[in-house]
C-alpha cells in the first residue's frame, strides 16, 4: 500500500515537472569503491547533496550537476560564504533546493544577491510533511515484511526527502552513495572525498552528524523495499 501512495507527486515551485531519469547522488565513502562517474553523467537530471567536489572525483562520482539540495548548515555555507563549486565554476544551470525548514526565505534572499543566475528553489513545508507521512507507511511495510531493525527518528534525511519527492517525478530513479556510513570494509569514510583524497579506501573518519536525529539504517531498510518494488534501481552499496 505505501508503494501506491508514492504516485502522487509532491510540488515544489519551480522543480515540479516530469523527468526521465534520474541519479540521486549522496556522498557515502563506498562511492570510492567503483567507478560510477560515466553512468551517472549519462542520466537526465541529476541530484546531489551539499557542498562536495564532483571534479577531482569524477571518475567515480562524475561531474553532472542539475541540483544541489543543501541542508540548514551548507545553505549558509552555500549563500552566505559562497561555497557553490558550479556557480564558482560559472555554471549558471545547476539549481540549489533548499530543504532545511528555518529561514529559508531569508537564506534563498541571500544566495540570489550572490549568484544571481542561478535557480533557487525552497522546500515547502507540505511537501517535508508529505514525504515524512509516507515514510511513515514506508516504514509499517518494511516492517511487516520482516525487515529489521528500525531505529527511532526525529527528522528524515535531507536525502529521504529528496528521494521520496522526486521518486514520483521520474520515470527511472538511480541511486548512488545512498547508504549509511560505511565501515572500512566497505570502503571507509562516511563520505566519499574523505576516502578519496587520502588515496586509500581503508581510511575512514567520525561520522560528522546526524545520527541522533536520523535512522540512517531505517532509511536504508526502506531504500530497499523500494529497490525490490521496481521503484528505484540502489547502483552502489
Amino acid at each position: 500500500p505505501s508503494i501506491q501512495k508514492l504516485d502522487a507527486p509532491l510540488k515544489v515551485r519551480g522543480l515540479h515537472r516530469p523527468i526521465e531519469t534520474c541519479a540521486l547522488v549522496g556522498n557515502a565513502g563506498h562511492l570510492s569503491l567503483k567507478e560510477h562517474g560515466k553512468y551517472i553523467d549519462r542520466h537526465d537530471f541529476v541530484v546531489r547533496f551539499n557542498n562536495k567536489l564532483t571534479t577531482p572525483y569524477k571518475r567515480h562520482v562524475g561531474e553532472k550537476t542539475s541540483l544541489r539540495v543543501v541542508n540548514h548548515r551548507h545553505s549558509l555555507a552555500t549563500c552566505c560564504r559562497g561555497n557553490f563549486p558550479e556557480a564558482k565554476a560559472g555554471r549558471t544551470d545547476t539549481g540549489v533546493l533548499i530543504w532545511y525548514p528555518a529561514a529559508q526565505s531569508q537564506i534563498k534572499a541571500q544566495c540570489k544577491q550572490k549568484f544571481p543566475n542561478n535557480p533557487f528553489y525552497i522546500m515547502p513545508r507540505s511537501v517535508t510533511t508529505g514525504v515524512a507521512d509516507r515514510m511513515r507507511l514506508l516504514r509499517r511495510d518494511a516492517q511487516r515484511l520482516g525487515l529489521s531493525p528500525f531505529g527511532a527518528w526525529k527528522q528524515l534525511s535531507s536525502g529521504a526527502h529528496t528521494l521520496l519527492y522526486y521518486v514520483s517525478l521520474c520515470r527511472s530513479v538511480s541511486l548512488y552513495g545512498f547508504t549509511t556510513y560505511s565501515s572500512s570494509s566497505k570502503g571507509g569514510g562516511d563520505h566519499y572525498d574523505a576516502v578519496l583524497s587520502k588515496g586509500k579506501t581503508g581510511y575512514t573518519v567520525r561520522a560528522g552528524s546526524g545520527d541522533r536525529w536520523h535512522d540512517f539504517k531505517g532509511e536504508h531498510l526502506v531504500w530497499r523495499l523500494l529497490h525490490a518494488s521496481g521503484k528505484v534501481n540502489v547502483c552502489s552499496m
